[in-house]
């Protein structure tokens, strides 16, 4: 049938605890602690340490749990799926590809502190992430919208669970940083 040729899986056919997927959210995880730190030196208010960087992983990967508990917790409240075992895969996807556009990036600020375009260097990394997730928060609209859930609901949705971690995210670069600005 047509369905057992697709290439691409079925809502049904989502596997969320496939061992490449799970290890590629660790390396995207990572990735993006590793740039936030570097973000974090590039600016002048913090000291390249491992211990920096755990801090910044912890964050990202605890911001990473909570949307998928919450998800999860969802799905089981309203004992129904109404697209949200579509909307977690995919926003899963979306932190990997953030952090597959991030390794470049990551790569290239590492360069000694001399070099003057590792402000800008970072400040367009940036605006490849806002765009990524921007394009994540129209996808959960949409899947929402497509699955019949009503706009109020999907709007606190995303205040509560993407706006909300994005927000805690920028706060904790800028308490570990007080300075964020990148000096250009």
């Amino acid at each position: 049938t047509l369905a057992t040729r697709r290439s691409i899986p079925l809502r049904d056919e989502l596997d969320l605890q496939d061992r490449s997927l799970i290890s590629l959210l660790i390396m995207a995880c990572g990735v993006s602690a590793l740039f936030a730190t570097q973000v974090a030196v590039l600016s002048g208010g913090a000291e390249n340490s491992f211990l920096l960087w755990l801090r910044m992983f912890g964050t990202v990967v605890g911001v990473v749990v909570v949307q998928v508990l919450v998800l999860r917790s969802m799905a089981v409240l309203f004992q129904g799926d109404g697209g949200i075992t579509e909307y977690l895969y995919t926003a899963l996807v979306f932190h990997i590809a953030a952090g597959l556009v991030l390794l470049p990036f990551t790569a290239l600020l590492a360069y000694p502190h001399e070099v003057g375009w590792r402000g800008w260097l970072a400040l367009a990394a940036g605006v490849l992430l806002a765009l990524i997730t921007l394009f994540r928060w129209l996808r959960a609209a949409l899947v929402g919208w497509g699955e019949g859930v009503p706009l109020r609901y999907i709007l606190i949705y995303l205040c509560a669970l993407e706006f909300l971690p994005v927000a805690i995210l920028l706060e904790h670069l800028r308490t570990t940083n007080q300075d964020l600005s990148v000096n250009l």
